[in-house]
């Protein structure tokens, strides 16, 4: 019983963060990157979150704006 409920527990676990992604693929397509930048930047994120939103948005073929991206961030500090 303990192993069944183990392995149940580790798929479940395996599954989330698998599925971890700093964006959505709706909010790739819709590229408001300086009120991303704006958010992240208010949140306390680093400049270098950016590269975590790019390997997300690479996953649907978009490339973000890095400027836009930036200038809002340096707002949202």
């Amino acid at each position: 019983m303990r192993t069944a409920i183990f392995s149940v527990t580790l798929i479940v676990a395996g599954t989330l963060l698998g599925s971890c992604a700093t964006m959505s693929e709706e909010e790739c397509v819709v590229g408001d990157w300086s009120g991303k930048g704006f958010a992240d930047g208010a949140a306390g994120y680093a400049q270098s979150r950016l590269g975590e939103h790019a390997e997300a948005c690479s996953k649907h073929g978009i490339t973000p704006d890095d400027a836009a991206y930036r200038q809002g961030w340096a707002q949202g500090v």
